[in-house]
């Protein structure tokens, strides 16, 4: 179901905070919402970088979201500290028990508790796969993902149409028809998708993303995508 009808910044401010409340993740941290034309601006002080990650997840559900800066920043309590070496530690170790990510060609580099993930994989899921795996660790004040997508070459045309048919089975253009948006356009030049077009809300812009990043052959993605909300 989807909304539509426009929401105020002041109803899109309410719902998010009503959201990080009702949310068992968030609920006990004091998370400052702005929200201007539609975009949100999260701040404030957590201790982990998964409460950080849950809460930009809280805001993006609030149907009228167009965009959203997440300014929170990660603090590490002295009693919950890691050492780099610890996080390491247990970053190869998750790696290695989750089936979904190749461990023996990625690593994570600490830096006073930053995460930094290198190596390469086949897919983009793999690569997305480790940065989830990492961000969830204790200890973890931020991640960067560098984790390069050696894909197989695959003829352009090919995967955009495998793309277009995985939205279809989604119904993201009957969506844009119903809305009155443009509809999602494919391209792709050496690997790298580049999406645009108009989506509703941003869990349709969400799930175009990761269909697209299903598909063989996707290096990169450039998500050019907007939210739009008709009045």
């Amino acid at each position: 179901m989807f909304t539509t009808f426009h929401k105020t910044d002041a109803e899109i401010e309410t719902q998010i905070r009503e959201e990080l409340r009702w949310d068992c993740r968030t609920e006990n941290h004091i998370i400052r919402v702005s929200v201007a034309d539609g975009v949100v601006t999260l701040s404030g002080t957590v201790n982990a970088y998964a409460i950080k990650c849950a809460a930009e997840e809280a805001a993006h559900r609030i149907a009228g979201v167009q965009g959203l800066t997440n300014e929170i920043v990660v603090k590490i309590p002295y009693l919950e500290f890691k050492a780099d070496i610890e996080i390491a530690s247990a970053a190869a170790q998750i790696f290695e028990w989750n089936t979904l990510i190749p461990h023996e060609r990625i690593s994570a580099l600490l830096n006073n508790g930053w995460v930094t993930l290198v190596g390469t994989v086949d897919c983009w899921t793999h690569r997305e796969e480790a940065q989830r795996a990492v961000s969830v660790l204790a200890g973890v004040r931020g991640v960067t993902n560098n984790i390069r997508v050696n894909a197989a070459q695959i003829e352009a045309g090919r995967v955009c149409k495998a793309i277009e048919a995985t939205l279809d089975r989604h119904s993201p253009q009957e969506i844009a028809q119903r809305f009155g948006l443009k509809q999602i356009h494919i391209e792709m030049e050496d690997g790298t998708v580049r999406l645009s077009g108009e989506v509703p809300n941003w869990g349709e812009r969400c799930m175009t993303v990761t269909a697209a990043g299903y598909a063989p052959g996707v290096r990169a993605i450039v998500d050019d995508l907007k939210v739009v909300v008709n009045a």
